[in-house]
């Protein structure tokens, strides 16, 4: 079995994923998850008659889009990829099928970037034109730039992640998923101790400081010093251990499909 074969076959899921996924429901989750974060910023940009700093607006709008948005679509249709086939009754015959297996994982994780980094960018851009006109932000185009390439090493790191969860716990994956984000995700992240350099918001909040060039790194803070490439690095990394050992669990772990519990 060789790896274009495996690409091509990841590709057919992916593409299949992604039209079966156009039912009114997921489209509809997807149009709340893209003008929730517009719809706050407007408010807090129209309403407001002293307006906060453009580092205020900034922070904010890194937790929203690459953080919350981002987290939440992706634990949503990432983390239960493979807990559904299992309860649709269709795991058997994926799994019979050459590279299916690893199809199945590379294909919905393809499939659940897609739809929400692709929600969550769209919800920035338009947060950050509305911060641009109603509050007079300085510098709107860097703070897109740099957003929008935090939120592709998000969605990537973050969907490996679930996506991990959801081969390892199945039945569980969604409470695991959660209680995951907000230990560790949301909580050890942003102490200034050694254990938050394992967490993505780690290198991701010490992307968008170095890049949006806030000024000296304070000594007793989560923000890391490593240069940006370093950062960039370790999630790739992160990311490409993480869907390796999800393809090695598929392969070596047995999964009962409902017809055998």
């Amino acid at each position: 079995m060789n790896l274009a074969h495996i690409a091509r076959s990841s590709i057919t899921v992916f593409l299949f994923e992604w039209n079966r996924s156009m039912t009114a429901s997921r489209v509809a989750c997807w149009s709340v998850l893209v003008l929730f974060p517009p719809l706050i910023f407007g408010i807090l940009a129209f309403n407001d008659l002293h307006p906060p700093t453009d580092q205020v607006w900034d922070i904010t709008l890194y937790g929203m889009s690459p953080g919350v948005i981002t987290m939440l679509g992706l634990l949503l249709w990432a983390t239960p990829s493979v807990h559904t086939e299992l309860e649709g009754k269709t795991w058997i015959y994926l799994a019979v099928r050459p590279a299916g297996k690893d199809a199945v994982l590379i294909g919905k994780y393809l499939s659940a970037v897609g739809w929400s980094a692709v929600a969550a960018w769209l919800g920035m851009t338009l947060s950050v034109a509305i911060i641009s006109i109603a509050a007079g932000h300085q510098n709107p185009l860097r703070l897109w730039f740099v957003l929008s390439v935090i939120l592709f090493l998000s969605a990537m790191a973050y969907g490996a992640l679930f996506s991990f969860i959801g081969v390892l716990f199945k039945r569980r994956a969604m409470v695991v998923a959660v209680a995951y984000s907000i230990i560790f995700e949301l909580i050890v992240a942003f102490l200034p101790a050694i254990i938050n350099k394992f967490t993505v918001q780690y290198r991701l909040a010490s992307l968008m400081f170095q890049w949006m060039d806030w000024g000296a790194i304070p000594q007793q803070s989560p923000i890391g010093r490593e240069p940006p490439w370093q950062h960039i690095l370790i999630l790739f990394a992160y990311t490409v251990g993480l869907m390796t050992v999800s393809a090695l669990f598929l392969r070596l772990r047995e999964h009962i499909t409902s017809d055998e519990t």
